[in-house]
């Protein structure tokens, strides 16, 4: 079960093109038919852990996602970025620390210091598990690549 919340952040819309509203109106409606997946750049929650997917466009750069002490990237093996990836974050004790699915190729969470086991699943099953390291200091960045996936 998926146990994530909005965290209390507001959005404020600028004026936009109507293509632009028209791709994130897509995006919004196939992300509604996507079941547990969360939507880009919303600042949820899973058992009182912070995250975000992220890492579309321009919010990419935006500072807020450098306080977060663990920054993932899921791509193919030749570097293009992949979507649509399961994330499950066990600590060393094999305690479920994070679980969400992203609909963005990066996912930052605001993770305590220690040893932790990421294990990413892309739709279509391709799975990837790292050990990563957050030591409470700088973001520590960890790319999962999955070889056989295609960013299509």
């Amino acid at each position: 079960m998926w146990k994530h919340s909005p965290a209390g952040r507001s959005v404020v819309l600028r004026s936009v093109s109507a293509g632009v509203l028209a791709q994130v109106a897509a995006i919004s409606v196939s992300i509604s038919g996507a079941g547990n997946s969360t939507v880009a750049d919303q600042v949820l929650t899973y058992d009182g852990t912070e995250y975000v997917c992220t890492g579309v466009a321009e919010t990419r750069d935006d500072p807020r996602w450098q306080r977060y002490p663990l920054k993932l990237v899921f791509a193919t093996d030749k570097g293009e970025y992949l979507a649509d990836v399961r994330v499950k974050i066990e600590d060393a004790s094999g305690n479920v620390a994070l679980e969400a699915a992203c609909d963005a190729p990066w996912l930052v969470a605001d993770l305590p210091a220690g040893s932790y086991n990421v294990t990413a699943t892309t739709k279509g099953g391709l799975t990837e598990t790292v050990s990563v390291q957050v030591t409470g200091g700088e973001q520590v960045e960890t790319t999962l690549r999955h070889p056989e996936a295609s960013a299509k």
